[in-house]
């Protein structure tokens, strides 16, 4: 799974949200902004790394 495809689960499962933004990547292509759901966001303490981390760990830490 390369990370375009995590991103889109991961707004498929509600976890994170697109800001509306653009942004460059490494390679200057624009890619969109995402932050975290407000649940989310309310339940990890932010919008932060670690709080995306954290969110990320409780929905997906148990895969194999």
């Amino acid at each position: 799974m390369n990370v375009q495809e995590l991103l889109a689960e991961m707004e498929r499962d509600g976890i994170i949200e697109r800001t509306g933004e653009m942004r460059p990547n490494n390679k200057g292509e624009l890619e969109p902004a995402y932050v975290l759901t407000p649940e989310y966001a309310k339940r990890y303490g932010g919008e932060d790394g670690q709080a995306l981390i954290n969110a990320f760990i409780d929905r997906y830490g148990t895969r194999h």
